[in-house]
């Protein structure tokens, strides 16, 4: 599948889910995409000119300074480690509290995993349906 930038203008964002303190040089927001979550659009304010600079991140780890680059970048389906696909391995469909966050971390960034709370407000996660089909499952 092709994005556009129409495409784009259709998604949602949520609002500065990162801050990036670059000190004096400058200071950003990072915006995680909802519709497509391996798509997150930094937005950084030079101090020294009062500039606005847009990147984009897929997957964690695919800097892009042009939409178009982002956007072509999303047609190519991530490519895991033999490590991230052992840790994949260990989620499951259902919400579950992990073990660990941090080494899954990559995979939400890359649209395996999804994070919730539980009831009891502690932090849950579970496959995705793209997860799930990298590893050759389907969700529901």
């Amino acid at each position: 599948m092709s994005f556009t930038e129409a495409d784009f203008n259709a998604w949602r964002f949520n609002r500065d889910v990162v801050h990036f303190n670059g000190g004096k040089e400058f200071f950003g927001w990072g915006h995680r995409c909802v519709d497509q979550p391996r798509l997150l659009v930094i937005d950084k304010c030079i101090r020294k000119d009062r500039s606005t600079q847009r990147s984009y991140l897929v997957d964690g780890k695919t800097p892009c300074t042009s939409l178009a680059e982002a956007l072509a970048a999303l047609d190519v389906a991530p490519v895991l480690t033999d490590e991230e696909l052992r840790l994949l391995g260990t989620v499951q469909e259902e919400w579950v509290r992990p073990d660990e966050r941090v080494p899954l971390l990559p995979l939400a960034e890359m649209g395996m995993i999804e994070w919730g709370r539980n009831a009891e407000n502690r932090v849950t996660c579970r496959l995705t349906p793209a997860g799930a089909a990298m590893l050759g499952g389907a969700t529901s």
